[in-house]
């Protein structure tokens, strides 16, 4: 029995150790290593992101990234299958399995990783070669990132710089074929409402997939099906797959001087702070600015930004998107202008100079939620609410000369003055929108409101001399209160009835109401009182306008595989009731109504027509047609005269029709996934009925002019435009771009100097501009060469008058180099030029702006930048503006050269790692 006890005890033993030796096995982390290059070359790469899947699920183990000698590291790792998987932008992704047999405690050495550039699939071949710079889709403009080389530290304007097609002005302001952007989405979401520049100066390029400009139909479109006019272009971002989950995180702080004046008055600065959330579909961004080094196309700027981007996703029923912003500007604006105003029998100039400070303090809250109870039903709501204050002081001097050859000096005006004014908007929108059991019927509503206030207090000291009419010489020393308000609201009701195969007929009720009136009373400087207590009547005018309108809406619309096409007609009758009237004047009742004619009752016949057809899956065009009424404002119709300027009198007409535009519109896209070519095209017309253009004209003697509207036949403008992208070479890594926009503009104006001799000029304008980008890019160089060149021509139909002609160009040389040890140079030259202008706006200026960074600390999570602007103190600001009526040139301060040396720290944190970027 003694030997079975041992016999079992020395079996418990051994077992013991048997099973601690299999744990301590298992358990035993190892440690594998890799390094990553370039099958080309076989140059390491640097930032390749190096992640460990589990073989069963594929979820994220441990990840890192490779250093600059193109190596990783993965340390205590338990044994287990594994899927190794290595990315890297515009190249295929590699995928390595790892056994658990490998496993035994020791290092785990994976052969050199070569990476191929990224494949793209063809229909009986595969074709190794760049992603394409621009994909053209129906209604899509798609641009790749990645194929535009930008630092670590680039943010979304300054991709967008370099995009064909894309123009940013010094204003931060985004124009795409003449329209301008005003709102930026991320993944399909609002992204800080209605102010793109929040996202474009701060959100990184590093996370970027895909930058895309849609032609975006509004939500009552989407739901509905019914176009209604109400579309916009927008800039959508889509985030990479592997950065939508964990923390993105960017500090930045820097100080410099301007160059041609170092000095503590001249101190330049800038800190930013963005912190981003990601977590699958929910997204949450902050950001705090700072900075004063805007360069704006006008003036001195200093702005401070603080904001606030929720995006949650709670389930697939409910989902809401949030922002709140706070803003604030100062900016000091120098500015001189000559204008050349163009008569029926003479020429007549203008010389002016101004200088404003403008502080301006705003905060918005934008909210949307959109909630799906059932799969049939959608109920959508987005109310906004924005604070605007505004206090300015400005002082002005005016100087108008008769067209002679000594250009005598007819009259003078020297003007101070300065607002304060608190503005508050709110609007919000419901809509609810019920699919039926049959397929293709559906009922929309929809309910709008908006209200808007505006409170001003206004000064203006002003001295007005005419110099052969001395007894018409006005001294001006008031003091104004002004009160806007208006409120409204929509209705829109929608059905649509499946009545063919994937054919619908669509019918729309919608009835809009808005109330505003403007409430003004000025009062004159009483020395006795030494306070500004006597109400001048003459130059106290309210206003009241009321707006009714209804639509009917009658439209088919057919869908096939192949086209598409949408034809209606719409009635909309209006009533409009506008009145003037002196508010609390000394005389009450009747006296004090200026103007009353009671309400107009207007109908206008909207036909309306979309024709998609498409051929292949990357090439459509697109015909549409649609007229659009545009009623007179209230100010256009009342006919008392506003005298506040007494150089320029104005008034209204009572008489005014609506116009009516008819607007025709012709797009081919095409693109070619093999070749990698885009090309876009677009084709305009537009003629206009009863436009409202404004009439002027002048006092020989005095040189004041007085300028009223009315209704003109015979207008009209055309347009074309087309965006071409190509690789040059087969390599793809030349890639040519152009952009050429033409138009031709036919405008009338009318010229007199006295009333028995009214004489009409008709202008036509031909603008032609082109702009052309090649550019070359390796891994460690980006090479762009930009060529802008716009062109001008106007013919006056008066004989007498001169034709004008303006040349303006640009020639911009981009470079970025990749250097050993983590260094970056940057290189922007920008020629430019202007001839036709006016004498002393004819001038040529060389920008020089150079950039260098370098990675620092041991995770290069850190990176300086120094950085210096307008190297050669060229910078200008001068801009032309032709009208039937006159010619203006203008100029203004800019901020001049500078340098800043700047200190970023970026922080990611994506799938439960740490990186640097």
């Amino acid at each position: 029995m003694k030997i079975v006890k041992i016999f079992l005890l020395i079996i418990f033993c051994c077992s013991n150790v048997l099973v601690n030796a299999q744990q301590s096995r298992v358990t035993t982390p190892g440690i594998i290593v890799g390094k990553v290059i370039l099958s080309e070359d076989g140059l390491p790469v640097q930032q390749a992101t190096i992640q460990l899947l589990n073989a069963r699920d594929s979820s994220v183990v441990v990840s890192t990234a490779s250093d600059k000698e193109g190596t990783f590291k993965l340390d205590q790792v338990k044994q287990g299958d594994y899927i190794l998987k290595v990315s890297f932008i515009s190249f295929e992704t590699f995928f390595y399995n790892i056994q658990a047999g490998s496993f035994i405690g020791k290092e785990i050495v994976i052969p050199d990783i070569e990476l191929q550039e990224l494949s793209i699939m063809l229909s009986d071949a595969v074709v190794v070669g760049k992603m394409p710079d621009v994909i053209v889709k129906e209604d899509t403009l798609e641009y790749n990132p990645a194929s535009y080389r930008l630092q670590g530290n680039a943010v979304v304007e300054d991709l967008l710089k370099r995009l064909p097609g894309v123009e940013v002005d010094m204003n931060g302001q985004i124009t795409v074929g003449g329209k301008e952007i005003k709102r930026v989405m991320v993944d399909g979401e609002d992204f800080f409402g209605n102010d793109p520049t929040m996202t474009t100066k701060n959100l990184g390029i590093e996370i970027i997939d895909k930058l895309q400009i849609i032609d975006k139909k509004s939500d009552l479109e989407e739901l509905t099906g019914i176009d209604d006019g109400d579309r916009e272009v927008v800039i959508n971002i889509t985030i990479k797959k592997d950065k939508k989950k964990g923390w993105i995180n960017n500090i930045e702080a820097g100080a410099g001087n301007l160059v041609r004046d170092v000095s503590r008055d001249n101190i330049r600065y800038v800190s930013k702070t963005m912190f981003n959330k990601f977590s699958g579909d929910n997204k949450y961004s902050f950001i705090v600015n700072a900075n004063n080094n805007a360069e704006r196309r006008e003036g001195i700027t200093s702005s401070n930004s603080f904001g606030l981007n929720l995006i949650n996703v709670f389930s697939k029923k409910y989902k809401m998107t949030g922002s709140i912003a706070f803003n604030t500007e100062d900016n000091f604006v120098q500015n001189n202008s000559f204008r050349q105003n163009i008569l029926a029998d003479s020429i007549s100039y203008r010389n002016s100079q101004s200088e404003s400070q403008s502080n301006n303090h705003s905060i918005s809250v934008n909210y949307r939620m959109e909630y799906k109870p059932s799969s049939s039903t959608t109920l959508l709501f987005t109310p906004r609410i924005a604070y605007t204050n505004s206090l300015s002081n400005d002082t002005s001097y005016t100087a108008t000369m008769a067209g002679d050859v000594n250009r005598t000096e007819v009259n003078n005006s020297s003007r101070k003055g300065s607002n304060n004014s608190d503005n508050i908007r709110l609007s919000g929108r419901l809509i609810l929108s019920q699919r039926f059991s049959k397929k293709g019927r559906k009922a929309t509503l929809s309910l709008q409101g908006n209200y808007n206030n505006n409170d001003r207090l206004g000064r203006n000291i002003s001295a007005s001399n005419f110099l052969k009419r001395p007894d018409r010489n006005k001294l001006l020393n008031q003091e104004s209160v002004t009160i806007a308000r208006s409120i409204g609201y929509t209705v829109n009701a929608s059905y649509v009835e499946p009545v063919l195969y994937s054919s619908f007929l669509q019918l729309a009720y919608t009835l809009r109401n808005n109330e505003s009136e403007n409430l003004k009373n000025t009062f004159d400087y009483d020395p006795l009182t030494q306070d500004f207590t006597s109400l001048n009547k003459d130059y106290s005018k309210s206003l009241q306008n009321d707006f009714v309108n209804q639509t009917y809406s009658f439209s088919f619309r057919s869908s096939k595989p192949k086209y598409n096409y949408s034809i209606g007609f719409n009635i909309e009758p209006s009533l409009i009731k506008s009145k003037s009237y002196i508010e609390n004047g000394i005389t009450q009742g009747i006296d004090s109504i200026l103007h009353d004619p009671g309400g107009r009752n207007i109908i206008n016949y909207v036909p309306t027509t979309d024709v998609v057809y498409r051929f292949g899956k990357q090439n459509n065009i697109r015909f549409t047609y649609r007229g659009k009424t545009a009623q007179p404002s209230i100010t256009q119709l009342d006919p008392t005269e506003n005298i506040t300027n007494p150089l320029n009198i104005r008034s209204g007409n009572p008489d005014l029709l609506p116009s009516f535009s008819n607007d025709f519109s012709f797009q081919l896209n095409s693109f070619n996934r093999e070749k990698q070519k885009s090309l876009k095209a677009t084709l305009n017309y537009s003629f206009i009925m009863n436009e409202i253009i404004n009439k002027t004209e002048y006092e020989a003697n005095t040189g004041v002019q007085q300028t009223f509207p009315v209704n003109q036949n015979g207008i009209w403008n055309t347009s074309a435009s087309l965006l071409y992208s190509t690789p040059i070479d087969k390599a793809k890594i030349l890639q040519f771009s152009t952009n050429t926009d033409i138009s031709y503009h036919n405008q009338i104006g009318y010229l007199s100097l006295k009333k028995d001799n009214e004489m009409m000029n008709v202008a036509k304008t031909f603008n032609l501009r082109e702009n052309v980008s090649i550019s070359y890019r390796k891994l460690w160089l980006f090479i762009q060469m930009r060529a802008i060149v716009r062109y001008s021509s106007t013919i006056n139909s008066i004989e007498e008058k001169k034709n004008l002609e303006d040349v303006n160009y640009r020639a911009i040389l981009n470079t970025q180099v990749s250097l050993p040890s983590d260094w970056i140079v940057l290189s922007g030259i920008q020629y430019s030029g202007q001839t036709g202008l006016s004498s002393g706006y004819n001038k040529k200026e060389t920008l020089w702006d150079i950039e260098i960074s370098k990675k620092i600390l041991k995770t290069k999570q850190a990176t300086l930048h120094f950085k210096w602007t307008d190297i050669l103190q060229q910078k200008l600001s001068i801009r032309r503006r032709v009208t039937s009526n006159y010619i203006e040139d203008s100029q203004s301060n800019v901020l001049t050269g500078y340098f800043l040396l700047t200190f970023s720290y970026r922080f990611n944190s994506m799938g439960g790692r740490r990186s640097n970027n």
